[in-house]
């Protein structure tokens, strides 16, 4: 489960028959399902990584390069 709901799996089963591909999904599944784990794992860090730092003038067109004046602000 993630916070969007339910990840779906998708792996291939070497199998030529019914038979086969039933005795290979239990170990197809864990494969994928670790593979997507450490894929995650890895998108965690590179998104705890990266730091947006926004251009000065940026901050300053958006009215947030002047000091904090309180809650109530009046046009």
């Amino acid at each position: 489960m993630t916070p969007a709901g339910v990840l779906p799996l998708s792996f291939e089963i070497p199998a030529t028959n019914l038979a086969a591909a039933c005795a290979g999904f239990a170990e197809g599944a864990k494969i994928a399902f670790d593979e997507t784990m450490q894929e995650l794992q890895e998108m965690r860090r590179q998104q705890a990584s990266s730091i947006v730092i926004p251009d000065a003038g940026a901050a300053a067109a958006l009215g947030q390069g002047a000091p904090p004046r309180g809650k109530i602000q009046f046009p």
